[in-house]
């Protein structure tokens, strides 16, 4: 696939991606509690549908060109407003030109409390998404690979939010690197929500990124699928899902009622052929405590019917959830990866907001000077892409402190924040701030280490200043 953005914005990918990302963002804005949104593959942010390349494949005419058009049921309406809502007032005139990305499209639907981080590797693409953001407090774009952000961003210092995932599929393998980076992201964050895009060719793959992701662990899963047309040799793409790990409750339902009036307005073509369903009709099936059976039950399914004389499939939309029980990280190894000279840290200070000692959180957020949490600050460090910190490491640190605590504010994660004085490979002396995080599963405690060199964070991924890693500021 020659993939850019720019000439699929709008397409019936898009439709189906950003309807359901506008539920889920709907859904997360029922709390108060603040959530962050990642875009690990933003793109621009927002595409001229009247540019030489919207025009030169057309491709928005036959997606969101078609929703516009076409009579909405009340119950769609109300299902589509909050992403419709965004395309409106970016064409306030009526005549569509503008048609927002997802960071955009996020960016719109957030509050004042929540934060968007929007990454993207491509050079020319992260300067016009930091232009489109420019000034704008609540995102910050990160020129770097999704796929290293996808790894290194989660938990988000808020411990609500939503990933999104929005590779090219440009290069063989990427279906799997879905699976398997989505995978490696949920055992360091288990409660956040993911989002996965991926095109359709054959379910094969489709379905063995599925059963990965359950091997891995999720607990809970719902696909979308949609195709539009049958599959061709070297033909324009048949269809496209979503993956969606941790769905609100109301999603399958919601998905359940809209993708038949999805499939009904966006069939191109004739019916499925080549590895796509061959029958007309949509088939639901859910797992889990919203609407699924009970453990051990069989899977529930139904049938429905298109008016539709393309004889096009509608969608497929499958939940599933296992009940299994999650290892617990493994410990640290006694191994040192590089000699460090600690200072130990003073005690807690109850200024900064730390509970009572128990035994359980200690074991969850050791301190600031452990041996293990600064052998993984270490890591971090001797690990990150050269590009990044030009492949220095940490040789000593000392004058280790605890600069804040906080449990449930806003995280439900206890959380565990410190600073040291570092000397670095290259000679030079800096600052590292570093925060401990618990990570609960369903057996056992652990935790992760997130690192900034103060002096050297110079693609802000931890929102300039290290301040991703340092407290949040009272209020």
């Amino acid at each position: 696939m020659n993939y850019r953005h720019a000439f699929h914005a709008g397409n019936f990918g898009d439709v189906v991606k950003h309807a359901v990302l506008a539920r889920i963002l709907t859904y997360l804005a029922r709390k108060d509690a603040p959530f962050r949104v990642i875009d690990t593959h933003a793109g621009i942010g927002l595409y001229d549908l009247s540019s030489d390349e919207a025009e030169r494949t057309g491709e928005w005419r036959d997606g969101i060109g078609r929703v516009l058009e076409a009579e909405r049921p009340a119950e769609i309406e109300d299902l589509l407003a909050p992403w419709l809502d965004v395309v409106a007032a970016l064409n306030p005139d009526g005549t569509l030109l503008s048609y927002p990305g997802s960071p955009v499209l996020a960016r719109r639907l957030l509050r004042r409390q929540d934060r968007l981080t929007a990454v993207e590797l491509h050079p020319l693409d992260s300067q016009v998404l930091a232009h489109v953001f420019a000034g704008d407090r609540h995102a910050k774009v990160v020129e770097l690979d999704g796929w290293l952000a996808l790894g290194s961003f989660v938990p988000p210092k808020e411990g609500r939010g939503l990933v999104v995932v929005d590779p090219a599929f440009e290069v063989p393998g990427e279906m799997e690197r879905l699976g398997d980076g989505l995978a490696r992201a949920l055992k360091r964050w288990p409660t956040g929500v993911y989002v996965g895009w991926y095109p359709i060719k054959s379910m094969g793959r489709v379905d063995a990124m599925h059963k990965s992701l359950l091997a891995a662990g999720a607990t809970s899963l719902v696909a979308i699928d949609l195709w539009v047309r049958r599959v061709t040799e070297d033909g324009p793409l048949p269809g496209a899902g979503l993956v969606v790990i941790n769905p609100p409750w109301t999603l399958a339902d919601e998905m359940d009622r809209l993708m038949p009036w999805f499939s009904a307005i966006l069939a191109q073509g004739e019916g499925p052929a080549g590895g796509s369903p061959a029958s007309p009709s949509a088939e639901a099936s859910y797992h889990g405590p919203a609407r699924g059976p009970k453990r051990g039950a069989s899977v529930a399914r139904a049938s429905l019917t298109v008016p539709r004389r393309s004889r096009m499939v509608s969608s497929i939309i499958s939940g599933v959830v296992v009940m299994s029980v999650r290892r617990t990280l493994k410990a640290v190894s006694a191994a040192a990866l590089l000699a460090l000279s600690i200072v130990p840290a003073s005690a807690a200070d109850p200024a900064l907001g730390e509970p009572a000692a128990t035994s359980a959180t200690q074991n969850a957020v050791p301190a600031c000077d452990d041996t293990g949490i600064q052998q993984a600050v270490a890591r971090r460090i001797a690990r990150a892409d050269k590009s990044y910190y030009g492949g220095i490491v940490i040789q000593s640190a000392d004058r280790v402190v605890q600069t804040g605590y906080s449990v449930n504010q806003p995280s439900t994660y206890a959380r565990r924040y410190c600073s040291a004085h570092v000397v670095l490979s290259n000679g030079s002396t800096d600052e590292a701030f570093y925060s401990i995080s618990q990570n609960q599963g369903f057996v056992g405690v652990s935790w992760n280490v997130d690192v900034c060199l103060a002096g050297l964070d110079h693609y802000r991924v931890y929102d300039g200043a290290c301040r991703d890693t340092k407290p949040a500021p009272s209020r």
